[in-house]
């Protein structure tokens, strides 16, 4: 079955994961970092945890860990975690259909912007991959009260879920690359 769209006013998209193929950069930063602060971290919930709030995601790596990790603690290992995904992420790719999906939107005068729970100095990289003419608009964890998995950020995306996972947690339509999409947008331009 396939789900009726309208054609947006506009769209708000996560980046790691979701326009760059950064997911797997993120893990092994956060597995770096854990390590470094004597954390022992199990890789699956890192993994399922990526694009929630790094502050977030430090307690609850912790907590399964055993250690209380307070929002000072939380604060030096999101950071840390970012320096070093920032010395990783080298070479970070567009997802397949990402911008295609983007010079669709484009085309049709559909407003978009991304939103992050990535500090804004650690995505310039990812942002530089998709080969925009002009700069998107950003809104990155720093810029909103409470970060994803909250809504301020107006989007709750996961990371590695499957089809049925997505269907499961009440997804209408689940295409396998973004580029699927555009069909769907241009049949309600």
């Amino acid at each position: 079955m396939t789900a009726h769209l309208h054609k947006p006013e506009g769209v708000v998209l996560d980046l790691d994961g979701t326009l760059v193929d950064t997911v797997h950069t993120r893990i092994d930063a956060w597995l770096q970092t854990f390590e470094e602060k004597g954390i022992p971290a199990d890789r699956s919930l890192v993994a399922e945890l990526i694009g929630s709030d790094g502050r977030q995601l430090a307690r609850i790596v912790g907590a399964a860990a055993g250690e209380e990790v307070d929002d000072e603690r939380a604060e030096r290992i999101d950071a840390r975690s970012g320096a070093i995904y920032s010395e990783l992420n080298v070479a970070p790719q567009p997802l397949p259909g990402a911008t295609e999906f983007l010079d669709a939107l484009d085309e049709l005068k559909i407003h978009w912007a991304i939103a992050t729970s990535s500090r804004r100095e650690q995505v310039g990289r990812s942002v530089a991959a998709l080969h925009r003419n002009q700069p998107p608009l950003i809104a990155d964890g720093a810029t909103v009260k409470l970060a994803k998995p909250h809504p301020d950020l107006g989007i709750t995306a996961g990371s590695a879920m499957s089809p049925d996972q997505l269907r499961t947690a009440g997804a209408r339509l689940v295409l396998p690359t973004m580029a699927h999409l555009i069909p769907h947008l241009k049949r309600e331009a």
